[in-house]
């Protein structure tokens, strides 16, 4: 089977499973890997309070926005990005990190067991991040949504405030999504056969 593959794909194991056997609902958890090029993160300048919103509504268009390839993440940035990722850890309603859902709906309660952001790679060109992120399961659009808060408040378009209140308002907050380029399914987690 291997020869067939793409070169990018490989076989290691397979099992022997029953017809009712169903991967999406029979494990406990999945994680998730996204890679952020860390400019994305580089934070705004700004020197007085009258710049602030100025500043963020011009970069806030996607047009003037400009990669800086020569970035690379500072200890402290990394040390808040951390902070923030811890922020997501245990159960809370992730109403506001999905389309159309209220607080009250009990589908938004997602647990998050880890969310870590210890690896740094180096491209070519440019330095990135990686994300790691596990968890029992994910509602649409949330990771992305995840990873876009994160940028807005290391780039200073949002506050730690703005993001605590996230999980409890019922109001909708406006939070971007980071690119889909960047994530993907790093392992499924499948309940033991035994179990089944």
């Amino acid at each position: 089977m291997n020869k067939k593959l793409p070169n990018d794909i490989k076989i290691f194991k397979f099992l022997e499973v029953s017809n009712g056997f169903d991967p999406k609902d029979m494990n406990n958890n999945r994680e998730y890997h996204y890679i952020l090029p860390t400019f994305c993160l580089e934070p705004i300048i700004i020197n007085s309070e009258n710049e602030v919103n100025s500043k963020i509504n011009e970069l806030n268009e996607i047009k003037n926005y400009k990669e800086n390839y020569k970035y690379r993440i500072s200890g402290e940035l990394m040390e808040k990005v951390k902070l923030i990722c811890s922020g997501f850890k245990g159960t809370k309603n992730y109403h506001n990190y999905t389309r159309k859902m209220v607080i009250s709906n009990p589908s938004s309660k997602r647990h998050i067991y880890e969310f870590s952001v210890d690896e740094l790679i180096t491209y070519e060109n440019f330095e990135a991040i990686k994300f790691k992120l596990v968890g029992q399961s994910f509602l649409y659009n949330q990771i992305r949504k995840m990873i876009g808060i994160i940028v807005d408040i290391c780039r200073n378009s949002k506050d730690i405030d703005y993001f605590s209140r996230s999980f409890l308002d019922d109001d909708k907050f406006d939070i971007p999504k980071a690119p889909s380029a960047g994530l993907y399914l790093s392992k499924v987690f499948i309940l033991k056969i035994k179990d089944i």
